[in-house]
């Protein structure tokens, strides 16, 4: 297409945004997509990123499919599903075989997506970034980095990256500030936020459990209000990392929020109501560990199991029925 060439960071920024919606829109319209960039700049209050006319912006959706259909076997295959099956896709190096197993433990968890790039980058990684939920947020970054630099043809931001990855904020921001070497480099990842808890760790509900459609999508202002404020709430909680004392009550914890945020009625439950069902089930699996833990006389755990009274007191299912599920009366999903 002729015309002016839009600027790398626009590309990045609206193909970035075309993907994110894909996962809820299979084919969302360029004008959806326009739609969103602005609400975010005006949301962020930024003009710093110029946002091209429609027609532009149609033809940089359909260029980013092309790229997608045309990428070679070697490339399609790293978006499958990663397991140790998976090695014979894809070899990694032994000794970071445990920790890819540990984010790919994560994921499952966190009921999200696995895949054999992201395993690739979590063995290139690890070293650098020994804690699980860090390291399972880098390499989405730079997994995502590297997919969208294959649907726009621009090279991955790959400075911004590493710099990331081992600068503090004052010493990046003043490399970039003084850099003369690159400066034109662009300042900004536009995906894989990180959201942080107010004890410094990484808000894990903000995650996966937490509705982000603000995050791209124009909407009225009393829904955004109420999201804001459930995404403060949530902040405000100690980190997952940081309350539970073992690893396993960790997992256990996320897979069960994970399944609640899947709930019918989740994301038309009150803030309070969320942040009080979080919290709740927090407890719920601190008292579980603490009654497995105190069962030392049962062969197994399955005997442990197999002594509880009723099926509610193994899983959290008073919780499920706020989420909008039917065990409780039932027995089973709706």
């Amino acid at each position: 297409m002729g015309g002016y060439r839009i600027p790398e960071e626009s590309k990045s920024f609206l193909i970035s945004i075309y993907d994110s919606m894909k996962e809820h829109d299979k084919k969302p319209s360029a004008q959806k997509v326009l739609n969103a960039a602005n609400a975010y700049l005006t949301t962020h209050k930024r003009n710093d990123i110029y946002l091209p006319k429609i027609r532009k912006v149609q033809y940089l959706i359909s260029d980013a499919e092309k790229r997608r259909e045309d990428l070679p076997d070697s490339e399609q295959k790293q978006q499958k599903p990663w397991s140790m099956a998976a090695l014979n896709e894809l070899e990694l190096s032994p000794e970071s075989i445990p920790h890819v197993l540990q984010v790919w433990r994560y994921s499952v968890n966190l009921g999200a997506e696995f895949t054999i790039r992201q395993a690739k980058w979590t063995s290139r990684l690890y070293a650098q970034v020994p804690d699980i939920t860090e390291l399972w947020l880098q390499s989405r970054r730079y997994s995502r980095e590297e997919e969208l630099s294959l649907l726009t043809g621009e090279p991955m931001k790959i400075y911004m990256l590493d710099g990331r990855l081992v600068m503090g904020d004052w010493e990046f921001d003043t490399t970039l500030g003084t850099d003369v070497l690159k400066p034109d480099i662009i300042r900004y990842i536009h995906h894989t936020f990180k959201p942080l808890a107010s004890d410094g760790g990484i808000a894990e509900e903000l995650l996966h459990s937490i509705p982000m459609s603000s995050l791209w999508e124009p909407q009225e202002e009393s829904l955004f209000e109420r999201e804001s404020k459930l995404h403060r709430l949530i902040a405000d909680l100690p980190a997952s990392t940081n309350y539970f004392p073992d690893i396993e009550s960790r997992m256990v914890y996320l897979r069960h929020l994970s399944y609640l945020s899947k709930g019918p009625k989740w994301n038309t439950l009150p803030p309070k109501e969320i942040l009080n069902t979080i919290i709740e089930l927090r407890k719920w699996v601190i008292d579980t560990k603490a009654k497995i833990d105190e069962t030392k006389s049962v062969k197994n755990f399955h005997d442990f199991l197999n002594q509880l009274v009723t099926r509610q007191q193994s899983y959290p299912l008073h919780l499920y029925d706020r989420a909008g599920y039917n065990f409780l009366n039932k027995g089973g999903s709706k």
